[in-house]
């Protein structure tokens, strides 16, 4: 429930962090991390780190976690982002820059997710929503490691822009992509009985044995292998 704030490193091997902030800090290593409900804000970057196993939840009251004024969310590891079963939420909210009618000061960078590791967005009926809120539509999510959908609800990316250079494999449910459409490096799997809802340029693979709804079309510049 308190801070952390100001300061150049912060690193802990076993960091469980609720309802807290770390704020202004350049860089900040967390292992095995389980983060719920954390506000995480100022022009640095919080780094998952890699073999750690993490995971970013919400409270029992729905209050989800915030990206704000330019800070960057790195996962190394293998993270678990889960909404939980039917009645529960998870929201995970990514500030714009700060030019934008909202934004919590003028003048603040984008703030942005990075995945180099594994990171699981898992439903089995609650909602899980990973959304820009507030300034500009320049949200990047950069993931060249893995970006799985698992569990049989549904997952929301919406006005962030996802670059895919690795993976995007949807197992099960639905992961619905709300925006321009993403632009495909990598790899997009999608397996029988899974939905992935999202209109894409395709420069790399689109895949599988599942359901691909693209209501503004694929482009296609790579490999379509159903």
């Amino acid at each position: 429930g308190g801070g952390i704030r100001n300061s150049a490193l912060l690193q802990v091997a076993n960091a469980k962090l609720s309802n807290s902030t770390i704020q202004d800090i350049v860089l900040a290593r967390l292992g095995n991390a389980n983060l719920t409900a954390m506000t995480l804000t100022g022009n640095g970057k919080t780094v998952l780190a890699s073999g750690g196993s993490h995971t970013l939840s919400s409270t029992n009251m729905g209050y989800g976690s915030y990206l704000k004024q330019g800070h960057t969310l790195q996962n190394d590891g293998q993270l678990r982002v889960d909404a939980g079963g039917v009645g529960q939420a998870n929201y995970l909210y990514v500030e714009g820059s700060g030019n934008g009618i909202g934004a919590s000061r003028l003048g603040d960078a984008a703030s942005k997710i990075v995945n180099t590791g594994e990171m699981t967005l898992s439903s089995s009926g609650g909602n899980l929503v990973m959304r820009r809120y507030n300034g500009n539509n320049d949200v990047v999510f950069e993931n060249s490691g893995k970006l799985i959908k698992d569990g049989t609800g549904n997952a929301l990316i919406y006005a962030m822009n996802l670059q895919n250079s690795g993976d995007v494999h949807v197992q099960q449910g639905k992961l619905q992509y709300w925006n321009t459409p993403m632009q495909n490096n990598g790899r997009v799997i999608v397996d029988a009985g899974a939905t992935f809802e999202a209109s894409l340029i395709n420069n790399g693979r689109l895949m599988g044995n599942g359901t691909v709804l693209a209501t503004a079309g694929v482009e296609n510049h790579g490999i379509v292998a159903p």
